[in-house]
């Protein structure tokens, strides 16, 4: 395996370990993010005690780092055809996954709850807006490299829209659009909705399923206008199987709970389940047209958004519901 892709020549400084451990600008910037997730986390876990924030903290930074690494490794082609565990330890190398990364922080926090008998709606809904901090400043350090950029759109530059903005870049002649930028963007924004959105009335482990509900739905979109080639199989890209999974586990329980609670919106409930599937297949038929069509990419991401907002929406009118009827009940 080669240094991480887009990153090469970008080191801060040198570890005096062995034969010298290069640590990128990267990856300093990583370790900032994780800090002010542990920060936030800290002062939004009340609930939960200090005592259990901070072994939750301990224990998202250690699952994190290593659920990261392994799901990037064990999710990339070209680590699995020459597969040792020389290579699995060489993190140097580069090679990192943000699902990986998130899932092992949301894994730690989880036993930290249950190893101190709190309750874990709770703890996770103090860790949601920390998650997203995380992803703000990681794509931000994104930044001057050739990660997270899109596929090639146009090469007419006088119609490119967003043309000539920090939004785009030229490289060997060709336009992309800097897709990381949209998703620090988008996660500023779910950063606001999600500390906007606590409160008394909404029910424990709901605002976590916001998250969920808003983060996968964009992030859908946004891993198939990144065009890195991390994580691949072929065409298929791992992160974006797991964005609408994301999405797709909060809409069901939600939908479950409001069928059987026989309430207002068990109709719309009855909907989400019923699309989830026709949505993902309109999802794949979308990404066989974006690579292999003339179609405007302009009018299938387009497209795509409207699905992909119609399923959040869904998502959070249920979630909208459940909180009410828990208020009711109390």
């Amino acid at each position: 395996m080669t240094e991480y892709i887009g990153l090469e020549g970008r080191v801060l400084f040198t570890l005096p370990v062995g034969d010298g451990i290069p640590v990128y600008t990267y990856g300093a910037v990583i370790a900032l993010a994780a800090l002010a997730c542990f920060i936030l986390f800290m002062i939004r876990a009340k609930k939960a005690g200090r005592g259990t924030a901070a072994a939750a903290g301990c224990l998202m930074t250690v699952l994190g780092f290593v659920l990261s690494r392994l799901v990037y490794c064990f999710s990339t082609q070209n680590f699995l055809n020459d597969i040792s565990f020389r290579e699995l330890i060489a993190v140097s190398h580069g090679g990192f996954s943000m699902f990986g990364a998130l899932g092992g922080m949301v894994l730690g926090a989880w036993i930290a709850a249950r190893l101190f008998r709190k309750n874990t709606g709770d703890v996770l809904d103090a860790l949601a807006p920390c998650l997203v901090l995380f992803v703000l400043i990681a794509r931000c350090g994104e930044w001057n490299s050739n990660l997270g950029i899109s596929r090639e759109l146009t090469e007419d530059r006088g119609n490119a829209w967003l043309y000539g903005t920090v939004f785009a870049c030229d490289q060997d002649g060709f336009y992309y659009l800097r897709t990381y930028l949209f998703e620090a963007v988008t996660a500023l924004v779910i950063i606001i909705v999600l500390l906007t959105g606590t409160g008394k009335n909404r029910k424990s482990g709901n605002l976590f399923l916001r998250f969920m509900i808003l983060y996968g739905a964009t992030q859908v979109i946004w891993e198939s206008l990144r065009y890195d080639q991390h994580m691949k199989f072929n065409f298929v890209g791992v992160q974006h199987i797991v964005s609408y999974t994301v999405l797709t586990i909060a809409l069901v329980i939600l939908a479950v709970r409001r069928i059987r609670s026989g309430g207002a919106g068990k109709a719309l409930a009855a909907l989400a389940l019923a699309l989830v599937l026709p949505v993902a297949g309109a999802a794949v038929f979308l990404e066989f047209k974006i690579d292999r069509s003339l179609i405007s990419r302009y009018l299938l991401y387009g497209i795509y958004a409207v699905l992909m907002g119609g399923m959040a929406a869904l998502g959070l009118y249920l979630e909208k519901r459940d909180s009410a009827a828990e208020t009711a009940r109390g």
